[in-house]
């Protein structure tokens, strides 16, 4: 039987809505104005393609974090402290604690910087100003005596510091003469029972003469033990009677003031190394001669070639300049407007061809160097030369020695003990930090120096004269030397 051919007009069909809801509902459907659609899986797979952008972002992100993490944990930190080498440490996590130990850190190194160089300031200077201030004004009253009063002042001090070290002079000749010719004639008198030398026999008189010559031996020795070694003012560099002129500049004086300083520096060191020892017994037998030379920047040359000493004032001072010579009566200097003085300024880069320190004079200290001849014994040179380094920053830069026949010294009266002794000459190199110097330096010496003779941020004390009355172009007539 056939099946009836029914047709279905869909569009007869009427749908129930809430009927439709519940099955789109049961199978995922979506109904949009009236058709279904198919939207579940669609929906899906963007919803989670969506959230797996996101997921991955931020798991990047995580990971970027993480990585930048375990970098700062496994890196390499470096602190740096003044005057000492660079800390490192390796897997150091950098933190607000690190950092204020840090800052704690270099806050103290600060302090201890600020309170070793307050305290090497402190053993440069040793308490010592001028014995007379030279930085006078124009027209002052005492400027024209300045030379002279500066002068005399010198000399005594030179004689207090020979006195002060227990330095001594031979037995004067002129009353050994006059002992010994007392004592011939009570010998002659006395043991030979004539009474004139005429009289004695050669064997009398070759025995007066061992008498005498024993006598004489006598008297030296007795001599020598009343004092610590051979100086006088003329061997340790005090100026002569010749200089005590008023052509003298302030620039001079100045220099004749540090020339005692070094003097001081280096008797108080051979004081020390003889000790309480006298002459005999002590390492240090004699000073031969101390000289000092100023290291200062370059200076212009003499004018017209003119030769140091040809007029009538005092030949200029040995200011080493670094070309050879010292600087003339003629020489050219800027005014006294240089660097300030800075302690924590970089130092200059080494020179060697100065000495084998390579220290050069900069702004923050000068040098000055210094030779001395010495009669040493022999086997105490070591000894002698520890003693200098001790003092106020100096370096022996150079050491000569020759033997010396003590007999032939004793016939000039120095008695220098059985010990084999030598002459040694020592080049010294002598620090003076300008913080305190500087102040007291006059104009003329500000110009030659380059500094402007005060500290870096602090004004010029009332005590500091704008000028000292002479013109800071003049080079120096005299200085430092022995």
């Amino acid at each position: 039987m056939a099946k009836p051919n029914i047709k279905l007009d869909l569009k007869a069909l009427k749908l129930n809505p809430q009927k439709a809801k519940e099955i789109a509902s049961k199978y995922g459907l979506v109904i949009v104005g009236g058709v279904v659609l198919i939207a579940a899986p669609v929906a899906a797979y963007i919803v989670a393609d969506g959230m797996n952008g996101t997921l991955a972002s931020d798991a990047a992100a995580r990971a970027g974090k993480l990585n930048d993490l375990k970098a700062i944990g496994s890196a390499e930190v470096s602190l740096s402290l003044p005057g000492q080498e660079p800390f490192s440490q390796q897997n150091v996590v950098i933190n607000q604690k690190v950092i204020d130990q840090y800052k704690q850190r270099l806050d103290s190194v600060s302090k201890q910087s600020v309170a070793t160089r307050e305290l090497a300031v402190k053993h440069n200077r040793k308490d010592r100003e001028p014995f007379v201030g030279m930085r006078l004004a124009k027209g002052d009253p005492a400027l024209k005596e300045l030379p002279l009063t500066v002068f005399d002042r010198l000399q005594k001090e030179y004689a207090g510091l020979l006195a002060s070290v227990g330095a001594g002079t031979p037995y004067p000749e002129a009353d050994m003469v006059t002992e010994l010719s007392r004592r011939r004639s009570q010998i002659v008198d006395a043991e030979f029972g004539a009474k004139t030398e005429s009289e004695l026999t050669p064997e009398e008189r070759s025995s007066l003469g061992t008498k005498l010559a024993d006598e004489r031996l006598a008297r030296y020795c007795e001599h020598a033990r009343q004092c610590s070694f051979y100086a006088d003012a003329a061997s340790i560099g005090a100026p002569d009677a010749s200089r005590r002129t008023t052509k003298l500049k302030p620039i001079d004086l100045f220099l004749m003031q540090w020339n005692y300083w070094v003097a001081e520096d280096v008797l108080g060191a051979l004081k020390a190394a003889n000790g309480e020892k006298d002459v005999l017994q002590g390492p240090i037998k004699r000073v031969l001669s101390l000289s000092s030379t100023l290291q200062a920047p370059a200076a212009a040359a003499p004018a017209d070639g003119a030769a140091a000493g040809d007029g009538a004032e005092p030949p200029p001072p040995p200011v080493d300049d670094g070309s050879g010579a010292a600087a003339g009566a003629d020489a050219v200097a800027a005014a006294p407007t240089g660097e300030p003085i800075n302690p924590d300024a970089a130092l200059p880069a080494a020179d060697y061809s100065k000495s084998f320190t390579g220290r050069t004079t900069n702004q923050l200290f000068d040098i000055i160097t210094c030779e001395v001849r010495l009669i040493v014994q022999t086997s105490a040179i070591p000894q002698v030369i520890d003693e200098l380094a001790k003092r106020n920053f100096i370096t022996v830069t150079d050491v000569k020695l020759r033997p010396v026949d003590s007999f032939a010294a004793a016939e000039e009266g120095y008695i220098y003990g059985a010990a084999p002794v030598s002459a040694v000459s020592l080049k010294l190199e002598t620090i003076w930090l300008r913080e305190w110097t500087g102040p007291f330096m006059p104009d003329d010496l500000r110009s030659r120096l380059n500094t402007s003779g005060m500290l870096l941020g602090a004004g010029a004390p009332a005590s500091d004269a704008p000028t000292d009355g002479t013109d800071p172009a003049a080079a120096p007539v005299d200085a430092p030397q022995g």
